[in-house]
């Protein structure tokens, strides 16, 4: 978030003039980890650090959007199919 946060006046710079769709990636071992049921206390340990990780990313996502950089939760694999289905949809709301 702090990251984030630095490069916010950046980005919302750009998004005067321009209309960007920021790609970010979901770590799909960290969601994968969350799915695991196990009742150990450093497999409990590591699921409260992926939970953090995975609802920072979705604050980030929200940020961003807020101040109208269009950013894209996906998966590595299907980065083109949702950046397409994000680019219809800024075209279909007339932003372009």
């Amino acid at each position: 978030m702090n990251s984030v946060q630095r490069q916010l006046p950046y980005l919302k710079g750009i998004a005067k003039n321009n209309v960007h769709i920021l790609p970010m990636f979901r770590n799909t071992e960290v969601e994968e980890l969350l799915k695991k049921k196990n009742s150990s206390r450093h497999s409990d340990y590591k699921k409260a650090v992926a939970e953090k990780q995975v609802y920072q990313k979705k604050l980030m996502t929200k940020l961003l959007n807020r101040h109208g950089i269009h950013t894209v939760l996906t998966d590595p694999k299907i980065l083109t199919v949702d950046s397409i289905d994000k680019y219809l949809e800024i075209k279909s709301r007339g932003l372009l």
